[in-house]
């Protein structure tokens, strides 16, 4: 009946109602069956985003939403899709691939991104067909206009590599150079090409060859021009990826650190204070894009990032990558030094920019945007190689990623027998599953055939059988046997270097390497195997295709300059994808910019140090940019429909509009209605501490007075620093597993495949030590890493809502994750190898005084103390060293002026931090060892740090907080904390000073759980305490840098009053003890008859044993820890040599005309301002510059705890910090600013 209804196509009958249909059939109860089975039918709504890369390459980003009801029991679990791209005229295919829908998603949005080629003419549109693979008339067509698509223009010839005759070292004239090139009898012809403009001249340049050309050389060429013509200069080499960048360092602290000083040749860590203090000693800083970018921010005001010469930018292909925008922006920054430099004139040294890429193809669009001439852009092709390389595709059909892999096992051995039978050869494969699998499989292979092994010539059976048994993983030890290897990313660090050492060597022949291990494997091979193309990503359900950069990189390790006289490379992939990458591999490379997805947390940063104060500054900063030059050359690509200036002006206010817009509504920034823009508390914690303002935006809105941590947990779980986890193919089952046994069950909307989930998972797993595998314990640290800023952001965000209970609780988290134990465990656990039997046998102990804190085991006997542990020598040792670390402080306060304070008044808190140490007794290594925490489960070294926080725990007020570091020996911390004394509600005043006096004790302060409570005994100041607690193992911020924060106090009278009595005498907690308002103890231990928490305070309780004797019981258990600190003391990479830190005591002074101090108190000599309310911490001039670090007074440091009324009203306002006078940003000289409207 249906039929015979021929004026109604199929397509309108999901439109119909259950009544329409039943009239149409003439049955009206089978409206309803018939509407169900009428949506049950397999139906796909597309959408498309189409964007032109090359003038024959498009790309298309396609979106496949379901529009039906998916049933089980009709569909089954998958349903199959063929994609069709047709031209115009229907009659090619121009891209065919399989979508698969499965029954789990079939309510999600899906997306397959794919490239097509443009015909030449280019046709009036294409169609994108999808059809069912079983049912009929199930398809859905989307129809591509070209009618209005602009393609980029043609893309400049590469440069031609000239004939010439080769260089040798010698070419450098001095002999300690040449000593630097040692084994190379000649440079290559790349090499030779550019050594003039790089060697000889201090021109921009930019170099882009082939991987695997020696374009690291051609960097070094700088570096000796810039040793040799400028003693005082100082390069910095940036890498988009740590991996590249530890290898450049394991290669020029070596070669380079023969003809320069200890220390000068340096590998930033991350850490704000302590990177800035490498910058300033050293000759070469080497470091990633994000390091870089974090410390030039502030460039202003840190001498240190001014006194940079050379800027080298490697691997600048990554432009169109994940780290791209990171990449553009300090660029960018730096090319905008480099014009500041030029306009001074002479006095100052000039900045060289040095770029070197793979071969682009629009490379001069690069250079013009780095300041390169044509004469020192230097663009080769991509088949211009010092070693020739043979590059093979075969395709496979099977739509089936499994089945494809299956499917190249045996050609994967059949090349390697053809190209390499007898020469090293390296397979990359897409996981670390499949990397243990193939290596079987071509043992297998070869052992079937008879064919002998892999192993190498004149290499004994017996002998490598011998080194097999040293590893660890069983399946290694039999492929390697056979002279196969494999390596992972969760393998132990023994195990990988035994088996780089037997590759080298020679005994093994074939190495399997997992995808995203290619840029960590310094190896080269003569052959390389790429087993696949696509990897699988969790996070979108499906597989991708490898990043280009990788590709080339890949390609690149199949040449042994010294060894071989050409490379081969074979490409397994699927059928779809080879003739898109032989355009991109056979081609130059083009980038195009993706700074308009990520300019939200440069914008703030930038609001923050007020180069950006309105749009228009915004739209100045635009100009700098590599997307500024790319948006009118390629329009379509960014969602531009014209070239003219009305377009791109339109395009640029719309897109600054909407990015300030956003963060207007994240609270990071406040706009007028004139277009000024001024940042806020949260801009301000979120660019100080490197993180998106999306994740300060959701802490803001997620913490409450009533947080606990749990909440705080969640919250830190869900940033979006951990959104890029990778979730691998079955990874959300073993998820699945881990969460049923977590302590803190997930939430309901949990989903598995989400990376915020996983994040929770992990977080949970390392405080109940869980075991897990090799990629999820590789995570775990990932996430336990990036915690500790995160947490430090929270804990500001808190307290800028003056809230104690909730920022007590953060801290803590802190604690748990440095340690790596619940704050309800035992605080003995958190000492290395103490197991649950130790503890038990510790609790079980009946001596003078139960066993309840470390101090215990340091007071114990040595024959008791080896009964309860029973621990072998060398973890005894361990044992030995945390104990000795595990800090013993004192805290004292004193409160000015006590007996003129009055309710309402500000109150003025001095707080003392002393621990004591044998430095008598310690070596020179042990010194610089002092302040490292003992945390084996933290993956970085952790320096100690203290949260000072001042509160009312009846009201949850959170007074005053300051976190500090006790970094130095022979220091006493004088820490200054204002609030105002209860009883009268009033605009609090915030503020801590330090100040340091030399004695003869080390500040020693940190371990984990140390809280001190320290009543204020005071007849107008109830309830307030003082509490010192344990900061988080990383340091974010240093004497010499952080602790910069005095405010404004509003009590005119006060500050007067506070300047006048200022000269006189203060008294110190030792000699007021006759004081009534003055009050100083040490931290009490808690006698409890329940486990201690993981963050308990440190034990110095005044009945306990007193000082000299624990140092008596201590010596004799630091025989152990002496040897121990010996043999595993590390230094950080690059560190310079042991010095200590000067006193900051007048290390600031100011070349101002006003030679007056700003206040009494103020730790300048000389500040330059005549207003006591404006500290040096604040001053808005240059010259006000720390002479240590070379970094003035963090003039836009976020906003740290206010201080409560003490009447326990409701929580202030956050205080806005007033910052420095904005800085006019001019648009980039090269490019004609369009007018914005």
């Amino acid at each position: 009946k249906l039929e015979r209804k021929s004026d109604i196509e199929w397509s309108r009958y999901a439109d119909l109602t259950p009544s329409d249909l039943g009239e149409l059939v003439g049955v009206p109860k089978m409206g309803r069956t018939l509407h169900k089975l009428v949506h049950q039918f397999p139906k796909l709504e597309l959408s498309a985003l189409i964007q032109p890369i090359t003038r024959s390459m498009l790309r298309v980003e396609l979106t496949l939403l379901p529009d039906f009801q998916y049933d089980v029991k009709v569909h089954g679990y998958v349903q199959l899709f063929h994609i069709l791209v047709e031209d115009a005229n229907g009659e090619n295919i121009l891209y065919h691939d399989m979508f698969s829908l499965k029954s789990s998603e079939a309510e999600d949005e899906h997306s397959v991104v794919f490239t097509v080629a443009i015909m030449d003419p280019l046709p009036p549109s294409y169609f994108i067909r999808v059809t069912s693979d079983r049912w009929l008339h199930s398809e859905s067509v989307l129809p591509v206009s070209f009618n209005a698509l602009i393609l980029p223009p043609k893309f400049p010839p590469p440069t031609e590599l000239l004939d010439l005759q080769p260089l040798p070292p010698t070419a450098l004239g001095e002999p300690a150079l040449v000593k630097l090139f040692d084994g190379v009898s000649e440079f290559n012809p790349i090499q030779t090409q550019t050594f003039h403009e790089l060697f000889k001249t201090d021109r921009n340049t930019l170099v882009c060859a082939a991987s695997g050309s020696g374009k690291t050389i051609c960097a070094e060429f700088a570096i000796l021009r810039m040793l040799v013509t400028d003693p005082s200069g100082k390069c910095v080499y940036v890498a988009p990826r740590t991996e590249i960048a530890e290898g450049v360092f394991a290669d020029w602290n070596g070669r380079f650190g023969s003809i320069l000083k200890a220390g000068q040749v340096v590998l930033l860590t991350g850490e704000t204070a302590p990177d800035l203090r490498l910058l300033a000693e050293a000759k070469i800083v080497i470091c990633t894009a994000k390091q870089w970018d974090a410390l030039s921010r502030r460039w202003r005001q840190r001498k240190a990032v001014q006194a940079v010469s050379l800027f080298v930018v490697d691997d600048l292909h990554f432009l169109g990558g994940d780290a791209g925008p990171v990449m553009e922006v300090i660029i960018s920054r730096m090319r905008y030094i480099s014009s500041q430099k030029l306009q001074r004139g002479r006095d100052s040294a000039q900045l060289r920019i040095v770029g070197l890429s793979a071969p682009l193809a629009n490379g001069r669009e690069v250079g013009e945007w780095m300041g390169v001439s044509l004469k020192s852009l230097f663009n080769f092709s991509p088949k211009v190689r010092p070693l020739p390389i043979e590059i093979y595709f075969q395709s496979f059909d099977q739509s089936s990623f499994s089945g494809r892999l299956m499917a190249m096992g045996k050609p994967v051995y059949n090349a390697i027998m053809r190209h390499s039978a007898r020469k090293p050869a390296l397979v990359f494969v897409p996981s670390r599953r499949q990397a243990q699998l193939t290596a079987i499989d071509l043992m297998t292979y070869r052992e079937s055939l008879d064919d002998g092994s892999f192993l190498g010539d004149g290499v004994g059976v017996h002998d490598v059988a011998i080194l097999a048994e040293k590893l660890k993983e069983p399946a290694l030890q039999q492929v390697v046997n056979a002279g196969v290897a494999f390596v992972h990313s969760g393998m132990v660090d023994a195990d990988l270097e035994r088996i780089m050492q037997l590759y080298r060597d020679g005994v093994v022949q074939v190495l399997v390497c997992p995808s995203d291990l290619c840029w960590k494997v310094q190896e080269r091979a003569h052959m390389v195997i790429i087993m696949g193309t696509e990897t699988y990503d969790g996070r979108e359900r499906r597989y991708v295709d490898y990043p280009i950069t990788d590709l080339i990189h890949m390609i690149g390790k199949a040449s042994r300059q010294d060894q071989d006289s050409s490379g081969t490379c074979a490409i397994f992939c699927h059928t779809p994808k080879k003739e898109q990458l032989k355009k991109l591999l056979y081609d130059p490379l083009p980038i195009e910019s993706h700074l308009d997805h990520y300019l939200h947390d440069n914008f703030n940063s930038e609001i923050v140090t007020k180069t950006i104060g309105s749009m228009q500054d915004g739209v100045d900063y635009v100009t700098w940019t590599f997307l500024y030059r790319r948006l009118a050359k390629n329009p379509n690509y960014y969602n531009l429909q014209g070239t003219s200036n009305v377009h791109l002006s339109e395009h640029l206010s719309e897109m600054v509009e909407t990015v300030l817009g956003d963060l207007e509504e994240s609270k990071c920034c406040q706009m007028t209605d004139d277009g000024d823009v001024t940042p806020l508390n949260l801009g301000m914690i979120a660019a100080y501490y490197y993180i998106q303002y999306t994740t300060i935006e959701l802490v803001a809105s997620s913490v409450t007075a009533k947080t606990k941590i749990r909440g705080v947990m969640e919250i830190l779980s869900a940033a979006s620093e951990f959104a890029s986890l990778p979730i691998r193919h079955g990874e959300e089952k073993a998820l699945r597993v881990l969460a049923r046994s977590l302590t803190h069950k997930l939430p309901q909307s949990a989903q598995f495949h989400d990376s915020n989930t996983k994040a929770l998972v992990l977080l949970q797993c390392h405080f109940s030590r869980m075991a897990l595998s090799a990629d999820l314990r590789n995570d775990q640290r990932t996430i336990i890493g990036e915690s500790v800023p995160l947490i430090q952001a929270i804990v500001d965000v808190i307290s800028s809502n003056g809230w104690l209970k909730p920022a007590l609780a953060a801290m803590e988290l802190s604690q748990m994750v440095v340690q790596g134990l619940w704050n309800k465990d035992h605080v003995l656990k958190q000492i290395p190898h103490f197991t649950k039997d130790i503890i038990d046998r510790c609790d079980a102990y009946e001596g003078e005084e139960p066993i309840e804190s470390v101090f215990d085991i340091l007071t114990l006997d040595d024959d008791v103390r080896n009964d309860l542990l029973r621990l072998p020598d060398d973890k005894m040792a361990d044992v030995a060293v945390f104990c000795n670390n595990y800090p013993n402080v004192d805290v004292s306060f004193e409160i000015q002026d006590a007996d003129d304070v009055a309710a309402g008044d500000p109150v003025t808190m001095v707080v003392k931090l002393e621990r004591e140490i044998e430095e008598e007794e310690m070596d020179d290594e042990e010194v610089m060892q002092l302040g490292v925490v003992s945390a084996p489960l933290f993956p970085k070294e952790k320096r100690e740090g203290w949260w000072i926080v001042v509160g009312d725990t009846k009201t949850n007020s959170l007074l005053s907080l300051k976190r500090i570091s006790l970094q130095t020996t022979h220091e006493e911390m004088h820490m200054r904390s204002n609030y105002f004394a209860a009883g009268r509600q009033q605009k609090p005043t915030r503020g801590i000073q330090v100040t340091h006096v030399r004695r003869n004790v080390d500040n020693k302060v940190e371990s984990l759980g140390i809280e001190k409570l320290v009543p204020i005994e005071h007849d107008e100041v109830v309830d307030d305490l003082v509490e010192v607690i344990a900061a988080e193992r990383k340091l974010q911020m240093t004497i010499a840098e952080g602790i910069k924060r005095t405010y404004k106090v509003p009590n005119k009278n006060y500050n007067n009053k506070k300047k006048g009595s200022s000269s006189s005498t203060k008294k110190s907690s030792s000699s007021s003890s006759t004081k009534k308002k003055s009050s100083s103890s040490s931290t009490k231990k808690k006698k409890s008859t329940k486990k201690s928490r993981s963050s308990s305070t440190t034990d110095t309780k005044s009945t306990r044993k007193s000082r000299s004797q624990r140092k008596r019981k201590k010596s004799l258990f630091k025989k152990e820890s002496k040897s121990r600190k010996k043999s595993d003391g590390k230094k950080t990479k690059g560190s310079s040599s042991k010095s200590k830190s000067k006193s900051r005591t007048g290390d600031q002074t100011c070349k101002g005309k006003e030679q007056v101090k700003c206040r009494d108190d103020c730790i300048a000599t000389n500040c330059g301002f005549d207003d006591d309310k404006m500290c040096i911490r604040k001053c808005k001039h240059d010259c006000c510059v720390d002479s240590e670090t070379g970094d003035s007074g963090d003039r836009n440091e976020p906003t740290s705890a206010p201080v409560a009324s003490g009447g326990g009203g409701p929580a202030p306002e956050p205080t806005t910090l007033q910052p420095a006078a904005p800085v006019a940003i001019t648009p980039a000289p090269t490019v004609a600013l369009p007018v914005v409207p």
